[in-house]
């Protein structure tokens, strides 16, 4: 077995842990198969935490140094600004930590982050969701991806099938501050990655195994896949999309395909001609996110707290099974980047000021996981405040209208989400002179009561 590990070359067993280096796991167990405790180790016993027959000593002195030393090849040599850990989990957390922060001494802009999940049992503390706290990477979001689209080990109750899991969703839209982060930027948000079922794949063995009479076709797969995409580019924290996601790939079912050939992995282009609607709407999302990172992507958890509002907290209704929020506009002149100590800043959220753009002084979210097409509230009602859709469940822009300006409410339909600003003076002028012509031409059309009509 020794001589199949390849750094037993250099110095055997050093740069693998066993029951020699590593007597007594973190939780006292004894990790010699072959000796009791007290008894001296035989030291042929490797940790299988991985699934692959052994485990990286990443705390043993030489070994930290061997991961930084390639790490800063890659960066130096190779100019590479990001690096993704399988299992991240195995690499103890003060190496982990370490590495992040020699890394970011050459490039302050480089990403690192990972799996905090081991393959099987491991004799140290795992670096898992939390261990990450203030130390520089970040780390998936598992919790997050289960509470969308289900585990991948089971048939549970989520939210893009069942409108279930509403708190989970809601931790995931605010970064997980209120749950595993000390900021958003340690957070990376998915809903399908290379490892376990592709999202088309997860909806056919969900309806597959489910118990219920609940029924759904490939349309409403598509819809589904929009809007777990606007959930993951809309919240706080890093998104992550799979290639072929966009054009709802799949891989006929196999749940672990690393060692499935090439008719299983390969992306078929053909897909994106029979799913070009979805493939614009992803565009549009990223367009929306990169144009507006100081509401859809920001770093601060205090931040955060102060600007993102969900309605219970504005005693403004929500449906049944669906989640709808507000993001207040940001001022121009406030430092974006900043710690989480001092007061919150005041925001003027009518859009007076001159320091915030108008058409972003509120941002709100709707999200309608239901079969069913419901109509949600909106802010500022009794101001006639106007708003303007910019996605629906068809289209989704960086700020261009996609329907017409809306007030008091607007109807979300069913198995999709919506996100709306507050209008510019000019589209309040052009909808009072719509809503006027309205009036003046049906006497018993009332311009605020008929938006429908407008």
């Amino acid at each position: 077995l020794d001589a199949r590990f390849s750094f037993n070359g250099v110095e055997p067993r050093y740069y693998y842990r066993t029951c020699g280096n590593t007597p007594v796991s973190i939780n006292n167990d004894n990790t010699c198969a072959f000796r009791g405790f007290g008894e001296p180790r035989c030291g042929a016993c490797y940790s299988n935490g991985s699934g692959c027959g052994n485990e990286f000593r990443s705390e043993a002195p030489m070994g930290r140094k061997f991961l930084l030393d390639s790490l800063l090849l890659w960066v130096n040599e190779y100019k590479v600004d990001g690096f993704r850990f399988d299992l991240l989990g195995l690499i103890d957390t003060p190496t982990v930590a370490f590495l992040a922060q020699k890394l970011r001494e050459v490039d302050p802009n480089i990403m690192l982050y990972g799996e905090p999940w081991a393959g099987g049992p491991t004799p140290i503390a795992i670096t898992d969701k939390g261990s990450q706290r203030g130390k520089g990477f970040g780390v998936f979001n598992n919790t997050l991806r289960d509470a969308l689209r289900g585990s991948p080990f089971g048939v549970d109750e989520n939210f893009l099938m069942d409108g279930g899991c509403i708190d989970q969703v809601k931790r995931g839209i605010l970064g997980s501050i209120d749950d595993f982060t000390n900021s958003p930027l340690e957070t990376i948000n998915y809903i399908e990655c290379h490892d376990n079922r592709t999202l088309f794949d997860q909806f056919k063995e969900y309806v597959a195994h489910r118990t219920d009479d609940i029924r759904y076709s490939e349309s409403d797969f598509e819809r589904m896949s929009r809007l777990g995409a606007l959930v993951v580019f809309t919240s706080q924290g890093i998104p992550f999309i799979q290639i072929g996601q966009e054009m709802l790939r799949t891989k006929g079912g196999v749940e672990n395909s690393y060692c499935s050939p090439d008719s299983v992995n390969m992306v078929r282009w053909e897909w994106k001609a029979a799913h070009i609607g979805l493939v614009r709407y992803y565009q549009g999302l990223i367009a929306l996110r990169r144009a507006h990172p100081k509401l859809f992507g920001m770093t601060d958890a205090g931040i955060i707290r102060h600007r993102i509002t969900f309605y219970e907290h504005l005693d403004l209704p929500v449906p049944e099974r669906c989640i709808a929020y507000s993001i207040l506009g940001y001022s121009a002149d406030y430092p974006y980047e900043r710690s989480s100590a001092g007061p919150a800043p005041t925001f003027d959220v009518d859009g007076a000021s001159q320091d915030i753009d108008p058409a972003w002084s509120e941002v709100v979210v709707l999200l309608n996981p239901t079969p069913m097409g419901l109509d949600f509230a909106l802010p500022g009602a009794s101001e006639d405040k106007l708003w303007v859709p910019i996605v629906n469940e068809w289209r989704a822009t960086s700020g261009e209208p996609v329907d017409a300006p809306v007030v008091t409410f607007v109807h979300v339909a069913g198995r999709s989400g919506m996100v709306l600003r507050t209008a510019l003076p000019a589209e309040h002028e052009e909808f009072h002179s719509d809503a006027m012509f309205a009036a003046s031409s049906d006497p018993f059309c009332s311009p605020w009561a008929t938006q429908e009509a407008l």
